[in-house]
């Protein structure tokens, strides 16, 4: 992988304020993919070899051309007061493949230049608050209090386009945002804190399984079509 960028760093405000923003580029030559092939790949010799040969629905790894990442950072903080310190980064990316080929051999393209890369969200966002405050509680020296909260864009779970019939289908792994709060005391050479993670509960999916076949994994006694829903 080739990576290119470029940035700008800064500060404003009489040096209350930090401005830095990155754009970059990665050339990712032979792009290593998986992909799963339904049919039955004879063994050499006859017999089965598990993931390997003799056996339906064999997982593939292959390296396939070319993909590229592109897009750009940016941070941002500000001092307000002597108590009150805000905050944020971005990241936002495309991350697609570059090549179109026949990996099998059929006449069929598995690989088409475009398609999103799997796994990758292309908006990364977080911000947070921090507050302090002179303390003489047990001693320390000041009372602090964070808040911050992250946002996750969406993804794919597998690079390959297929729909709800097959056995292992392409999902979109949905947008999520977790929240936390921590607070606490810091004296010369200690600290004390309290916190919460995940304030709202958020459930993220961050993959389906994939090459598993689990979608097709249906049961009549717990009255489940697929493995998940």
């Amino acid at each position: 992988m080739d990576n290119y960028e470029i940035g700008y760093r800064s500060t404003f405000g009489g040096g209350r304020g930090r401005f830095n923003i990155t754009a970059f580029n990665m050339v990712w030559t032979d792009y290593q993919l998986q992909l799963t092939d339904p049919s039955i790949v004879p063994c050499p010799g006859g017999g089965s070899i598990p993931g390997v040969c003799g056996q339906p629905w064999q997982a593939i790894i292959t390296n396939a051309g070319e993909a590229h990442i592109s897009g750009f950072n940016l941070e941002l903080d500000y001092a307000v007061n002597d108590s009150w310190v805000v905050g944020m980064n971005l990241q936002q990316i495309e991350a697609e493949t570059d090549t179109t080929a026949d990996l099998t051999g059929n006449g069929e393209d598995d690989l088409v230049a475009g398609r999103r890369l799997p796994l990758t969200p292309e908006t990364n966002l977080a911000a947070w608050a921090d507050f302090t405050t002179p303390s003489r509680f047990m001693g320390s020296e000041e009372a602090f209090l964070r808040f911050q909260v992250s946002y996750t864009g969406d993804s794919m779970n597998q690079l390959e386009p297929s729909d709800l019939n097959s056995p292992n289908p392409q999902l979109t792994n949905e947008s999520y945002a977790i929240a936390d709060i921590r607070g606490g005391w810091r004296g010369d050479s200690w600290e004390v804190s309290l916190f919460v993670n995940n304030v709202t509960d958020e459930r993220a999916t961050y993959t389906y399984e994939t090459g598993t076949m689990l979608w097709a994994a249906a049961s009549a006694q717990d009255g489940r079509d697929h493995w998940q829903s």
